[in-house]
């Protein structure tokens, strides 16, 4: 990963950004090279905010890829569907506005927590968690830098317990896209 690399984060809330943001600042990305657009608190749905924002993303990714190095991360809770379900609805997106689904190739990776980021942070705080049960959101965002930190920098995908949530597992997957 280069030091020069840009890097668009969409998100459902700021909750979600922190993380991401986060995660990829411990993994070498620079700060001032990353750019967020998180739905506007009051203004509809999350996850449809970041479907939308998605097919907007994905072209300016197309245009710049051949001359820069950009880099596109998707923060989208699965709520109450499956993390494939929520990658079917984004392929689906894309298709209705005529653009090509993802290629193998392309640095897009899209995360999905099951349910929703809460369950992926009490994971990382040490928790037993399950993916159908409603994690409690944290009295303040920054709560979880530590555990999103130590992830990032120990952690790391290759090393992830097996009873991490299969969600988690895919994220580490689609991580490689973009690293």
């Amino acid at each position: 990963m280069s030091k020069r690399a840009q890097l668009i984060i969409v998100s459902e809330d700021l909750q979600q950004d922190y993380v991401a943001r986060h995660y990829f600042m411990a993994r070498g990305f620079d700060r001032h090279k990353i750019r967020s657009y998180i739905n506007p608190k009051g203004e509809g749905a999350g996850e449809q905010y970041v479907r939308q924002k998605f097919v907007i993303e994905v072209k300016a990714y197309r245009q710049q890829a051949n001359h820069l190095d950009v880099r596109l991360a998707l923060m989208i809770d699965a709520d109450n569907f499956s993390v494939a379900e929520r990658y079917l609805q984004l392929d689906k997106e894309l298709e209705q506005s005529n653009h090509p689904k993802r290629q193998p190739t392309e640095r897009i990776a899209i995360f999905v927590p099951k349910r929703n980021i809460e369950t992926w942070i009490h994971y990382l705080q040490g928790e037993q968690v399950d993916e159908e049960t409603v994690y409690r959101r944290l009295t303040a965002i920054g709560e979880c830098k530590q555990y999103v930190h130590r992830f990032a920098t120990e952690i790391r995908p290759q090393h992830l317990p097996d009873d991490a949530p299969a969600s988690l597992h895919e994220a580490c997957k689609e991580v490689t896209r973009i690293m």
